[in-house]
């Protein structure tokens, strides 16, 4: 409807609308206002009596409805956001909204909460959010450009779909983010900055909860010797069988330690990429032996057999390792790697023989991976196989050998198996 203007007239002149029609066109101008604004418009807050839906401790904010915070002030009631409220400032530096309650400043069971561009301060006793989703894997959190100055405790999550905090702050923390529960689907966090002066800090407590999609990127932690970045359960425990969490691009400063219960290249669930100071999640393997006299019984012609000797872990991460030269993959997903083999080789018959080394896979020679050599009793020959594989779980790659000229036996003085 177009606007309907109110012919007012000139002063001392009784050619205007008369009262009924000057308000007939007010109503129809505020139905077709409101009608056009629907129920779910911007609602500001600048004081506590601007609050909606408010009882002794608590105010309920409407659903569906966008709140936004248009002054600076303080109150005691928690924040009780129904499904798909949301709360957002003009910036973080315009205005905050302070609690002088007690326990979680937002707090919300099986609902969807948007908050963004605001500063918020829960008090140093108190929680800056809490949500649960007991149907579990339901519901969203999605925070963005938040800035919370003081808390116990920036935030707890229990088995929601979604936990996503980006580009914020928590100031003056006694606690970062922690999860609850076995039924969450992402964790997801992006650019959060943390500063804790509690020597108990944990900036990401994960505890015994679990969920299959978990990224923490770019983190940026301040606290003191005995607080931890990053805690967990041993073992790869927060992160269900065949997933992977990723740790990327965090610092972890102030005398902090940065992981507790988790170890990189040691927790096959986790991968780890420039932070610091944690080292990189690096898959690799070597083993190797020199001086070997045991013999490698050949008992038919052409035929591979494993090489004996006794080999030795030199260093190996995502792998496990036997004496026997078996190195086997613990990656639960596939992964492609580089295989190099060096060898040095004599005849234990002191005469001239022609043999092949191979790269074997599950007991399996790889003809194609075969390298020709001939060797005689006196100095090792050396030769070097450079080979890829891609590894399932529990994949494992050995060192096999044969005899093209005769059932005399070999002797491998010295031999590298690397994977990388």
């Amino acid at each position: 409807m177009a606007q309907q203007n109110i012919i007012i007239g000139t002063q001392d002149a009784k050619a205007g609308d008369t009262l009924f029609s000057a308000f007939t066109k007010t109503e129809a101008n505020f139905t077709d206002l409101y009608d056009n604004l629907g129920s779910n418009n911007t609602v500001y807050i600048r004081a506590e009596a601007d609050l909606p839906n408010k009882t002794a401790t608590t105010w309920v904010m409407n659903p569906d409805v966008p709140y936004k915070l248009a002054s600076s002030f303080t109150t005691s009631l928690q924040a009780i956001p129904a499904a798909g409220a949301s709360l957002r400032g003009d910036n973080l530096g315009s205005h905050i909204l302070s609690f002088s309650g007690s326990g979680s400043m937002f707090k919300g069971t099986d609902v969807d909460f948007y908050i963004n561009n605001i500063t918020i301060d829960p008090g140093i006793a108190n929680t800056g959010f809490e949500f649960n989703d007991t149907a579990g894997g339901v519901r969203r959190f999605i925070s963005e450009n938040v800035q919370v100055l003081n808390c116990a405790v920036w935030g707890k999550f229990t088995d929601m779909l979604l936990s996503q905090v980006s580009n914020c702050s928590g100031e003056n923390a006694a606690q970062g983010v922690q999860f609850f529960g076995t039924s969450g689907v992402v964790w997801s966090i992006d650019r959060l900055a943390l500063t804790s002066s509690s020597a108990t800090f944990k900036a990401i407590d994960m505890g015994t909860a679990t969920a299959p999609v978990i990224e923490l990127d770019d983190l940026f932690v301040n606290a003191p010797a005995g607080a931890f970045g990053l805690s967990g359960l041993a073992n790869s425990g927060n992160v269900p069988v065949g997933r992977r969490g990723r740790v990327s691009g965090c610092e972890f400063i102030g005398g902090m330690t940065d992981l507790q219960n988790l170890v990189v290249n040691d927790d096959v669930r986790w991968f780890f990429n420039d932070n610091s100071p944690t080292a990189d999640t690096f898959p690799d393997s070597l083993i190797s032996f020199r001086g070997n006299a045991t013999e490698t019984i050949i008992g038919v012609v052409n035929t591979p057999v494993l090489v004996a000797g006794t080999w030795i872990d030199q260093g190996s991460s995502l792998f496990s390792t036997t004496s026997a030269g078996r190195v086997t993959s613990l990656s639960e997903r596939p992964l492609k790697a580089p295989v190099t083999i060096s060898a040095g080789l004599i005849s234990s018959g002191g005469g001239g023989i022609a043999v092949t080394v191979y790269l074997a896979k599950n007991g399996v020679v790889d003809v194609a991976s075969g390298i020709d050599i001939s060797i005689s009793g006196s100095l090792a020959e050396t030769l070097t196989i450079p080979w890829q594989i891609t590894f399932a779980e529990n994949d494992y790659v050995e060192v096999f050998v044969e005899n093209n000229s005769n059932t005399t036996n070999i002797i491998v003085d010295h031999a590298i198996l690397r994977v990388l």
